[in-house]
């Protein structure tokens, strides 16, 4: 074996590992798709009926000469719709369903968006602010199948969002489904959804603490914190999301749900509790809310987040014959990783960081927790951002269990509890 091809080994066995521990110690599948770009779309709803009270948003993807539903939504009057589309080969059809019966009957208002028609080089109608027309001459073309009840019975899905009501017993919170959002995004989309999910409904007088997973995860990561979970001063919300993307897109996704769901029901504030590279997500998130508003985030909880990046990332992206764009944010130095420092958040919001040590370096694995070295977990910048920090022997996956790191975060969220 050649001192390339032996290098390539080593990336590959490491980032099998990064997915298997993000993932609680699975074993990494592989997809097709992780290969094709995936970006953030959002929009609203123009309309000139006075009747319409409720809109279906439809996501089409080209494959093999004909369209697939790949994801869905239902939009109020007032609300926007947002998207992970595919970078190219995306169509949008919007109809106003008037007996909620989640099909295009004949009287009903509709309307068609193709952006390889319709986007220009103006920001009138770009990706960020799309703009799609439903009027009762609205005219769909032949060959988009427009009945959500039939695609629904061909997927294991999640209810729409943001801020659908299920329970971290739904099997599309298995490890399988996580991994799929890692290896092929596009389709997680379609056979999950994912977005902000709530597991009771809202309470106003409760304040949401949000969840967010690392690469390959999913809510159920969670478990052993919700096991405690035993105050009634919060509840808990979870972003469920794939992990294969460019991580400022998961953001992007991030931030309007965020932004749909406190037009909805006007909450003020906002707790972050997040897993490795959701930690980055989460730290995203907060520079976009605080540049372009949105509710406040007093309180960030990051686990074993990489802030000063993966060194087998950026050799996994610069590499591997498998490629997956969320690695290109994770190499040390990126663009991304960077651009987190553009905001400095405190003193409005309190960072706990928190890591997980004890673990011995290997050709194929660094120190710390196994997973993430402590050099990149306590990067300087964000080691002065923090107000507080606290390492735990364990590593990087079990440290959701770690009965330690859950105490932990249960007093963080009394000891906020106390701030008023």
């Amino acid at each position: 074996m050649n001192k390339r091809s032996w290098r390539l080994w080593l990336a590959a066995g490491f980032m099998a590992v990064i997915v298997t521990a993000c993932a609680s110690g699975l074993h990494v599948g592989e997809g097709p798709g992780a290969e094709r770009g995936v970006g953030f779309i959002r929009g609203r709803i123009l309309s000139g009926s006075g009747q319409g009270k409720v809109f279906v948003v439809i996501l089409y993807q080209a494959e093999g000469g004909r369209e697939r539903i790949l994801d869905f939504q239902m939009v109020d009057r007032e609300g926007t719709f947002g998207f992970l589309a595919p970078a190219a080969g995306w169509t949008l059809v919007a109809f106003e369903d008037r007996n909620g019966n989640g099909k295009l009957d004949d009287a009903e208002p509709r309307g068609f968006l193709d952006p390889r028609r319709e986007v220009g080089d103006g920001e009138e109608n770009a990706p960020d602010s799309l703009s799609l027309w439903v009027s009762e001459n609205g005219t769909i073309p032949p060959g988009y199948p427009v009945d959500l009840a039939r695609f629904r019975n061909s997927v294991r899905r999640l209810p729409p969002g943001p801020g659908a009501q299920t329970d971290l017993g739904n099997i599309v919170f298995s490890r399988p489904y996580g991994k799929m959002g890692l290896w092929n995004p596009l389709g997680f989309i379609r056979e999950v959804g994912g977005g902000v999910y709530f597991v009771e409904p809202y309470e106003k007088a409760r304040i949401p603490v949000l969840f967010i997973h690392g690469s390959g995860g999913t809510p159920r990561d969670w478990r052993c914190v919700m096991d405690e979970w035993a105050t009634e001063r919060y509840q808990p919300w979870f972003f469920y999301y794939p992990s294969g993307p460019r991580l400022t897109e998961i953001a992007r996704r991030l931030h309007w749900e965020i932004r749909e769901l406190q037009r909805r029901y006007g909450f003020e504030r906002l707790f972050l509790i997040a897993h490795s590279m959701g930690g980055l997500v989460a730290r995203e998130l907060i520079n976009r809310l605080l540049l372009e508003g949105g509710p406040r985030v007093p309180v960030l909880v990051s686990i074993s987040s990489p802030w000063g990046g993966l060194d087998s990332a950026g050799f996994g992206a610069a590499h591997s014959p498998i490629q997956v764009p969320s690695w290109t944010d994770l190499a040390p130095g990126s663009t991304f990783l960077e651009g987190l420092h553009r905001v400095d958040i405190r003193p409005l919001v309190r960072h706990y960081l928190l890591y997980g040590y004890g673990s011995m370096a290997t050709p194929v694995t660094p120190g710390g927790d196994g997973i993430v070295a402590v050099e990149s977990v306590l990067e300087p910048r964000i080691r002065k951002e923090a107000f507080a920090v606290y390492g735990f022997k364990a590593r990087h996956g079990a440290i959701l269990c770690s009965e330690h790191a859950v105490e932990r975060c249960m007093a963080i969220l009394a000891e906020e509890g106390n701030r008023g």
